[in-house]
């Protein structure tokens, strides 16, 4: 197998046929936590996910508040280039505005523009494959998951690997790049069921909160 490091933003596609035969949860994908976080610009609110202690720091000492919420440097494009392809995304519905917004204790951008690079980066690079994990929701009603729904199904269509067509132990690369499917999306909330979103337990993210090395063990 070659050195994948000169060519990180087509990593996949270069893996061997034995490789591509493993069903995608069970190979070692890179991920950006947060992933989104880049986004946050000085000056930023604070948004509903923060603890209400974040709401008096950002008060006085903003640019503190700020190195804290931004955990990632690079942008979705960058991000994709180094080969990352699991995403973390954090999303709330920002009001009065009712427009969707990524967030991490701050608001960053609005979710549509990253999400077209990501779908343009697809176009153009047909055997890469991303996850894109809907972790947390804030300030949504039923309405708004069936509205957030609608816009992934728009913007990745024919891209998405369905769960009403296959199990996950089924979905691999070499499968994917045949059908020409290149998005899996874990919708981890139950008010606006969509079939073709994977669920919580599909893929599990255990987060054991824990520094302690033994008791991780």
């Amino acid at each position: 197998m070659g050195d994948f490091t000169d060519d990180l933003e087509n990593w996949m596609g270069r893996l061997p046929s034995e490789l591509k035969a493993i069903p995608i949860i069970n190979l070692a994908i890179p991920g950006s936590h947060d992933t989104m976080s880049y986004g946050i610009k000085n000056k930023a609110p604070v948004a509903p996910d923060a603890e209400p202690v974040v709401a008096t720091l950002n008060k006085f000492i903003p640019c503190v508040v700020r190195r804290w919420a931004v955990t990632q440097r690079y942008g979705i494009l960058e991000q994709l280039k180094a080969g990352v392809r699991y995403f973390d995304l954090r999303i709330c519905m920002k009001r009065p505005e009712n427009k969707f917004y990524f967030v991490h204790g701050l608001f960053c951008e609005e979710i549509m523009e990253p999400l077209e690079q990501l779908k343009d980066f697809l176009r153009t690079h047909p055997k890469e494959f991303v996850v894109l994990d809907c972790q947390h929701f804030y300030q949504f009603n039923p309405t708004d998951h069936c509205v957030l729904s609608a816009e992934l199904n728009r913007i990745f269509d024919r891209k998405i690997y369905s769960r009403n067509v296959c199990q996950l132990k089924e979905c691999t690369l070499e499968s994917a790049t045949g059908s020409g499917k290149q998005v899996l999306i874990v919708y981890r909330s139950d008010a606006c069921v969509n079939e073709r979103f994977w669920l919580s337990q599909d893929w599990p993210t255990p987060w054991p909160n824990e520094i302690n090395v033994k008791k991780l063990r």
